[in-house]
């Protein structure tokens, strides 16, 4: 969940590339080999330096790019979903 917050909150993520993050993720997040220290350093040097030198705009659409991937995440996403589903199982058409 802290991977979605961050990037809903559209900050730039850097994080183990694990199951669960690569799919939580969805892209929107650089992933580096998990216990390596190098790496994850590469990894935030890179963030860091991207951020410096990247497009404002471009960076811009590739933070609001992740936001809308996390906001299908969201809590309230996710209840209505599910109320869908089970609104489908349980209401019936009346005889």
């Amino acid at each position: 969940m802290v991977l979605l917050e961050a990037v809903a909150a559209r900050a730039v993520v850097v994080a183990s590339d694990i199951d669960g993050y690569r799919e939580a993720a969805g892209g929107h997040a650089l992933l580096v080999p998990p216990g390596d220290a190098q790496a994850l350093a590469d990894g935030l040097h890179q963030a860091l330096a991207d951020r410096e030198s990247s497009d404002p705009d471009a960076r811009k659409a590739r933070l609001d790019e992740g936001a809308a991937w996390a906001a299908h995440w969201s809590m309230e996403h996710l209840a209505e979903w599910y109320e869908t589903r089970y609104r489908s199982v349980v209401v019936r058409p009346g005889p």
